[in-house]
């Protein structure tokens, strides 16, 4: 009986211990986050979106539509976001959606001043490799290492996004 209470009493430690080591680890918790998947797709001014070619920096997916309202009401903020913190190496990328016709896209991003990158899920291979987008919008928040540190359905808090991208860009400074 000693001995399986001693067993028992050594599995709980070694448990909170590796529980301690995840919590308190360099990671920040993130030991187990997922590795954004590899995608790429033409943009609005006619180059090519390559998530690969970010890695080094942290950036912010944004699934998006033209027909979506709180896709719009955000823009300003993704604006804003990629103003404050693309000159130390951040960047926002708005995805538009397989069914949104690229003359849309371009007359809003002309229409809402859009200053980021605007890339074009033509195929729907984008949305599909995060998981099957089904509702935007959805947006991932991805770090210098090329992991999913958030994935935010619906609409950004900006105050709440502009802390976790400033928390991702001291870590990797």
């Amino acid at each position: 009986m000693k001995i399986k209470e001693l067993l028992g009493g050594l599995l709980v430690l070694a448990l909170v211990a590796v529980a301690a080591f995840l919590w308190l680890s360099p990671q920040g918790g993130k030991f187990f986050a997922a590795k954004a998947p590899e995608v790429s797709t033409p943009t609005l001014d006619g180059g090519r979106f390559d998530l690969a070619s970010y890695r080094g920096r942290p950036v912010l997916l944004n699934f998006w539509a033209t027909d979506c309202p709180g896709c719009v009401k955000e823009i300003p903020m993704l604006i804003e976001l990629q103003r404050e913190f693309g000159p130390q190496g951040f960047q926002v990328i708005g995805m538009a959606l397989q069914y949104d016709d690229p003359r849309l896209v371009r007359n809003m991003s002309a229409q809402m001043g859009i200053s980021y990158v605007v890339a074009l899920d033509r195929q729907g291979q984008a949305a599909q490799a995060f998981g099957g987008i089904n509702l935007v919008p959805t947006s991932f928040l991805i770090d210098a290492e090329g992991r999913i540190v958030e994935r935010k359905l619906g609409e950004i808090d900006k105050n709440e996004m502009a802390e976790k991208i400033g928390k991702l860009l001291k870590k990797d400074a």
